[in-house]
């Protein structure tokens, strides 16, 4: 087909291909963009669509790519995706691209990059649901708040008999501070519920811990749920009984449900001098998946333990709740049941009355930051 033709010519269209191949993948190569058809829409289906679709426009690039592979003799080895595997583009060894192949190499990590500084403390645990909180690891007063109320199951008796007596665990995850770490360590040995990892205390490392609290606990804890939240979140328990052992939507996808606050068709922040900006270098699109804020993720087991392949952990995505609902996207759980909130049950509440803005379907409210705070919404809780 390409006889007595320069050789040099010959690679341009492969090269061009790969350009175009590359606009469907995220900066670290790990990553499908989004491409809605319709940003006023919130039918949760639209976005499936839109995702089967772009995996179709990948793989018909990736024939294309390998047919002027073979053509030219050049070495194509792409790995076939597994089950638990992202499907997308990897143009492996291919000569003609060397330098595009090496990059995207450098960029995949599989396993985590986090290690914990306190092994030794933790036991396995097993419970129905499993909460992991956040907290800056000087945040000890707030961590010992937590403990004395909605953390402790004690204080819940009446409401734990309601639902056969559910259990939950309630562990800290934390970041390294060099200045807290001998007073923290002292903590996790008294309390056995921390989670002290070799992170920065950065909140754009957050991400990172998210990723590796879902994969440390799917390996050393038995549950059924995973609750994400933070130290300045109040829940209420009775209402968390309620969501999974009550609702009819959480109880018709107990094992693939996704919840918390959230955003159907949210999209990044272009203003720098936001909290959350997100330049388009890192997310080119005008929305994201649909994710749950950071105050309460909540995932089944099965739905954890799908997602947990899919983490890259060298160029994570720096907003924990748009990470997680990226890999929720991708990984296409079956019978996936991605439940809108409703009211008044995931509350972001900054006024000086949080503490008496309790309502009867409340689950978290956020910020809650001192003790007798968290006392009042707790015994609002529990009437």
């Amino acid at each position: 087909m390409f006889r007595g033709q320069n050789p040099l010519l010959l690679i341009i269209p492969v090269l061009g291909v790969i350009v175009l191949l590359s606009l469907f993948t995220f900066k670290d190569s790990s990553y499908v963009k989004f491409t809605p058809t319709n940003t006023q829409s919130n039918d949760l289906s639209d976005v499936k669509i839109i995702h089967e679709e772009e995996l179709r426009h990948v793989q018909e690039l990736r024939e294309m790519v390998g047919r002027i592979a073979s053509s030219l003799n050049v070495s194509f080895n792409h790995k076939v995706a597994q089950n638990k595997k992202i499907d997308k583009p990897n143009m492996g060894n291919m000569k003609t691209s060397e330098s595009f192949s090496q990059r995207s190499q450098q960029t995949q990590i599989k396993e985590p990059n986090v290690r914990l500084l306190n092994e030794e403390d933790l036991k396995p645990s097993s419970s129905q649901i499993l909460f992991l909180v956040f907290s800056h690891i000087g945040n000890y007063e707030r961590r010992t708040t937590i403990r004395r109320t909605w953390g402790n199951p004690d204080n819940f008796p009446k409401q734990r008999a309601m639902f056969k007596n559910a259990t939950y665990k309630v562990l800290f995850i934390t970041g390294f501070a060099a200045d807290k770490i001998k007073k923290a360590k002292e903590e996790s040995k008294k309390h056995g519920d921390m989670l002290i990892t070799n992170r920065t205390e950065n909140y754009f490392d957050i991400s990172r811990r998210t990723q590796f609290g879902i994969h440390w606990t799917i390996r050393n804890c038995k549950f059924d749920y995973f609750f994400k939240t933070d130290d300045d979140v109040f829940v209420s328990i009775p209402n968390t009984y309620k969501l999974f052992y009550q609702d009819a939507f959480a109880v018709e996808h107990k094992t693939s449900l996704y919840a918390g606050l959230m955003h159907m068709r949210g999209g990044p922040i272009r203003d720098k001098r936001s909290k959350w900006y997100i330049d388009k270098k890192l997310w080119g699109q005008t929305i994201y998946a649909p994710f749950a804020t950071g105050m309460a993720i909540i995932l089944s087991r099965n739905v954890a333990e799908r997602i947990e392949p899919y983490f890259e952990w060298k160029n994570v995505f720096p907003l924990e709740d748009v990470n997680i609902g990226f890999y929720v996207f991708v990984a296409k759980v079956p019978n996936i049941g991605v439940r809108p909130s409703k009211g008044a049950e995931f509350v972001l509440d900054y006024t000086v009355a949080v503490c008496s803005h309790y309502k009867r379907e409340t689950i978290t409210m956020h910020p809650v930051k001192n003790e007798a705070c968290m006392r009042k919404l707790v015994q609002a809780s529990q009437q």
